[in-house]
């Protein structure tokens, strides 16, 4: 017949080793958390000091050209997609060396044409926030380069719709997917959150755009998006420029705060450590 004692002091040891388990597991992955905030605030400073000093920077502006472009053609797909969403039968948009864009689609009547209007100056904020989910998990990330870079290869040849436009987005494509194949799954957190910052930068260097009546792009003077907007639905255009501005903050606000937020796990641990001692 076995000691008792023996049994009950094995019962003991298994029933430590369990909650000392899941307090490694809760650890691991509070750290994890800690490096994807860590990665993220040096995302935050190189994106700023990139997006906001270096242009101020004799010709170093012209090397951050690209960042520009890549602004310029999220807020051309905005519309894109929003125009095929509402039943638009043309997908096409063109992106041109001065940073301007346009994206033609077919009438679609005054409402869904001002949606689509406000969808375009909301597509960078959107895409800022795209990237910072991506950032938050080191598999996702690499992934979601390596899926982005293909669909923007394939969308340089099926959806842009001229030469300038087909070679800065397919050159994208190209970088991303040798980002997200060559990088470390840590290096490829700070590239998507590097991105995100410079897309939600833009939603302040380029707001401009929502306090005017008319866009001037390289196919010649136009109505802008919120003056479109405004004729669609009513009112003064600067009172929808504000007022997408301020839901283009917003969104950056909130993707930013998801790929900052600490994993509630390493305090509910903690909480369950304490109740057992």
């Amino acid at each position: 017949m076995p000691d008792a004692r023996t049994a009950s002091t094995a019962r003991d040891a298994r029933d430590d080793d369990v909650p000392g388990n899941a307090r490694t597991s809760n650890a691991r992955g509070a750290d994890a958390d800690d490096d994807v905030a860590g990665n993220a605030r040096t995302a935050l400073v190189v994106a700023a000091v990139a997006s906001v000093v270096l242009p101020a920077l004799p010709f170093v502006g012209l090397l951050l050209r690209p960042f520009v472009w890549l602004q310029t053609f999220m807020h051309e797909l905005g519309h894109a997609l929003c125009a095929v969403a509402l039943g638009s039968h043309t997908f096409m948009l063109r992106v041109f060396a001065d940073g301007s864009g346009v994206t033609p689609h077919d009438g679609l009547g005054d409402t869904k044409n001002g949606i689509v209007a406000a969808a375009g100056l909301i597509g960078p904020a959107c895409a800022a926030a795209l990237f910072f989910v991506f950032a938050r998990r080191r598999a996702i990330s690499r992934v979601a380069l390596v899926v982005l870079g293909a669909l923007l290869v394939a969308g340089a040849v099926a959806v842009v719709d001229n030469v300038f436009g087909r070679v800065v987005v397919g050159a994208w494509g190209a970088l991303f997917l040798a980002l997200g194949a060559r990088l470390k799954p840590v290096h490829t957190q700070i590239a998507c959150a590097f991105v995100g910052v410079d897309l939600g930068l833009s939603v302040f260097s380029r707001g401009d755009y929502l306090f005017t009546a008319t866009a001037h792009t390289a196919e010649g003077p136009g109505t802008s998006d919120v003056a479109s907007v405004a004729a669609s639905f009513g009112g003064f255009y600067l009172v929808w420029g504000a007022l997408i501005g301020v839901v283009s903050v917003a969104i950056v606000a909130a993707g930013l705060a998801l790929l900052l937020r600490r994993s509630s796990k390493r305090s509910s641990g903690d909480s369950g450590h304490r109740a057992r001692m």
